[in-house]
């Protein structure tokens, strides 16, 4: 897990990743993470993008034998997550 504390580290000291729009998020903080925790996310399978539930969709849907395990939904760095909570108990 060294790995992720050193990412974890990086991504919380970036300056660019803070003036990112959320596609940027996903792509330099979110999949990376996925991939030190283990996911595949190159496995459609196991990380599914824009996943549709109930009322709309979620960013990646994670699975394991088929079973959703995790919902990600994500937001550009410095959003105020308050005025998303409706969307995420949707």
């Amino acid at each position: 897990m060294n790995n992720l504390a050193d990412l974890v580290d990086r991504l919380a000291k970036s300056e660019v990743l803070a003036q990112s729009v959320e596609e940027a998020t996903r792509q330099a903080a979110v999949l990376p993470v996925l991939d030190a925790l283990g996911w595949d996310w190159r496995d459609l399978d196991e990380v599914a993008p824009e996943y549709v539930v109930r009322g709309g969709r979620v960013d990646y849907c994670l699975r394991t034998a088929g079973r959703t395990q995790v919902l990600v939904e994500v937001k550009r760095t410095g959003t105020d997550l308050d005025a998303h909570q409706e969307q995420l108990l949707r």
